[in-house]
């Protein structure tokens, strides 16, 4: 009888500076990946909530197949001290924030 042998993937986590310049190059970087080797690499792109919608749109540019290939994991942003509440991202942080 033959033993069966869990799957091995190999599952790859992206974590993006918060900023846009940084989200779309990362999703497309886990795209790739993803779809080098479909059923083998798993990738991730972990983001804030209120960044979550800029991944959708990356690969919503690449077509519905790009959505089941790369997985949205999301987290809440801390609040921290001299940034305005709301603030995940750097395209909405006022120049004098900076």
């Amino acid at each position: 009888m033959a033993s069966a042998q869990p799957s091995k993937k190999l599952r790859i986590l992206l974590m993006p500076f918060f900023a846009t310049s940084h989200i779309g190059p990362f999703t497309d970087l886990a795209f790739h990946l993803a779809t080098a080797r479909p059923g083998v690499v798993e990738a991730t792109v972990a983001v804030t909530e209120a960044n979550a919608s800029v991944v959708r749109a990356a690969l919503a540019r690449r077509g519905p197949s790009a959505s089941a290939a790369v997985e949205v994991a999301t987290y809440p942003f801390p609040a921290v001290d001299g940034l305005p509440p709301g603030v995940e991202n750097l395209s909405t942080v006022a120049a004098a924030d900076a």
